[in-house]
């Protein structure tokens, strides 16, 4: 549910903080400028009382969850139960909702890197495709989320980076942040509201709010105010490829728009690129166009189709 934010909340502020902050450093071409409005509002967040230091910066990674895939659940192997029957059809919704989720962020970051053809083609697309797989299934035999390419690239982009030595530093970068974790999470941990007001305009509208955000069971939801501001920034500037799409051709505008405003109504960047996917394949359908619809975007179509009313019973 999207509504105006509470301005009494300090976190409300910090947002704000962190986008002014940013917006600023940018119009005043200061290197830097996205790093620097987080920041600013990390900093306002310590000063408001949304974060705090931690005790130690230095924590030592967990390995508890190492080859995760091999360890006894219930007395049988969990990979076991990963295949069971019952199961198949979350391993592949899962499946096409990260592969659409990289199409999506590749297909966006690509464009304002400026890696997109003319016929709207991503460079090297199977390499990308190939290397965030492999990601995703050491990841998964290491426990750990999702290890896929994710939308905040665009703010790599955004000051710069082009080649593959920045995704090689901010690799290195990465693996240094895991022995690092209380200081990490200072500023991208989330600030945690307790009992929220908010929860239960959820409930009452019947809509189940995502278990990353809020905990099922509980009135407790997290915000990221910190990086909020300089996400919403990075999100303007990737909004330049809208003047390609054409507008005055009802068969892609619809399609286009659906996916633009589905993503953020519903916190998934697959279900948008869904809600594209099947009403594009919809309308060829109703004006007699079947012949121009490959045959595997009616595939994806019905699988999003049959996704969608699934996970609705």
């Amino acid at each position: 549910m999207v509504s105006l934010g509470d301005f009494s909340q300090k976190y409300v502020w910090v947002t704000l903080i962190g986008f002014f902050s940013t917006a600023f450093f940018m119009a005043a071409k200061i290197k830097g400028d996205i790093l620097w409005g987080i920041v600013a509002a990390a900093g306002a967040a310590l000063l408001l009382g949304v974060t705090s230091i931690p005790h130690s910066a230095f924590a030592a990674p967990s390995f508890t969850t190492f080859f995760a895939p091999f360890q006894t659940v219930n007395g049988q192997l969990a990979l076991v139960q990963a295949l069971a029957p019952g199961l198949l059809f979350a391993v592949f919704a899962i499946m096409l909702t990260d592969f659409f989720d990289t199409m999506g962020t590749v297909v966006a970051v690509g464009e304002q890197a400026g890696f997109v053809n003319q016929d709207g083609t991503v460079r090297d697309i199977r390499k990308i495709l190939v290397v965030d797989s492999a990601a995703a299934a050491v990841g998964g035999l290491f426990g750990a989320s999702s290890i896929t390419t994710y939308i905040e690239s665009a703010a790599g982009v955004a000051e710069g980076g082009r080649t593959g030595l920045s995704a090689v530093v901010t690799g290195l970068l990465f693996g240094l942040c895991a022995f690092f974790a209380p200081l990490i999470q200072m500023i991208g941990g989330g600030y945690r509201l307790q009992n929220a007001a908010h929860y239960g305009l959820f409930v009452n509208s019947g809509f189940t709010p995502p278990a990353d955000l809020i905990p099922p069971g509980t009135g407790d939801y997290f915000v990221y105010p910190i990086t909020a501001g300089a996400l919403v920034i990075v999100g303007s500037l990737m909004m330049k490829t809208v003047r390609d799409i054409h507008w005055d051709n009802f068969e892609e505008a619809l399609p286009a728009f659906l996916t633009m405003v589905g993503i953020p109504l519903t916190y998934n960047i697959s279900h948008g690129i869904g809600f594209g996917f099947i009403s594009y394949t919809a309308i060829k359908l109703a004006r007699g166009k079947f012949r121009q619809v490959h045959p595997l975007m009616y595939f994806v179509s019905l699988a999003f189709l049959l996704s969608f009313i699934l996970a609705s019973k």
